[in-house]
């Protein structure tokens, strides 16, 4: 299995993992932007830790990332391109992927963590 592989496995396994823990955690879109940022912004009933669901799985696995992913910020992509833009991953990996994107989606319209976990694996 290739490093990449794991990483993404490891980032899918987080956003599941943090989803389960904190069930009821919403992340609040930022105010200035109204996007949902990988590394700002902050989550009612979550960790204390900023960023959204999918921005703080990927500083679990791969804490190094902080600066480059701060620049994701910057220029709003979702979830997938960010990966890719990372190295990741690249996009022969659609179902992680487009799961990681639909998850984002549903955490970006408001659902709690682990609602946008079960409407993004239907």
């Amino acid at each position: 299995m290739s490093t990449k592989i794991s990483i993404l496995d490891k980032i899918v396994s987080r956003v599941k993992w943090l989803a389960k823990k904190y069930p009821n955690a919403e992340y609040i879109l930022d105010d200035t932007t109204g996007n949902c940022l990988y590394t700002k912004g902050h989550v009612d009933n979550g960790p204390k830790s900023l960023g959204c669901l999918i921005g703080q799985a990927i500083l679990h696995v791969c804490p190094e990332l902080k600066k480059k992913l701060q620049h994701m910020d910057d220029k709003v992509v979702g979830a997938s391109v960010c990966l890719v833009n990372l190295g990741i991953c690249d996009t022969t990996y659609i179902t992680d992927l487009k799961l990681l994107d639909d998850i984002q989606y549903w955490q970006d319209s408001g659902e709690k963590w682990s609602e946008a976990v079960r409407l993004a694996t239907e």
